[in-house]
């Protein structure tokens, strides 16, 4: 998530974007705050690492209502004009 972003409101859009997808069980829809990462440490973007958890009733499901999950999150976040990471392009001198 973009450090600009309302962590409070992304937290209350991803979880209902979770709850509201087929196959979710119902009020297991959670929202947390991983980790702070930067392209300094090699990662492609900078921002806040936010991870949806929930839980389902068949494994053998899980790469479709993952997907499904994600489509939905992502949606609504930009519905709601949250701010989201974009990837940033370090131009450096040739030393000339």
């Amino acid at each position: 998530m973009d450090y600009g972003a309302d962590l409070e409101r992304v937290k209350e859009i991803g979880e209902k974007a979770i709850a509201r997808t087929e196959n979710v069980i119902e009020n297991t829809a959670q929202v947390v705050f991983r980790s702070l990462w930067d392209d300094e440490q090699g990662h492609m973007l900078a921002g806040v690492l936010v991870e949806g958890r929930y839980r389902i009733r068949d494994v053998r499901d899980r790469t479709r209502i993952r997907s499904a999950v994600l489509v939905n999150v992502l949606e609504d976040l930009r519905a709601a004009s949250v701010p989201l990471p974009a990837p940033r392009i370090r131009i450096e001198g040739t030393g000339d």
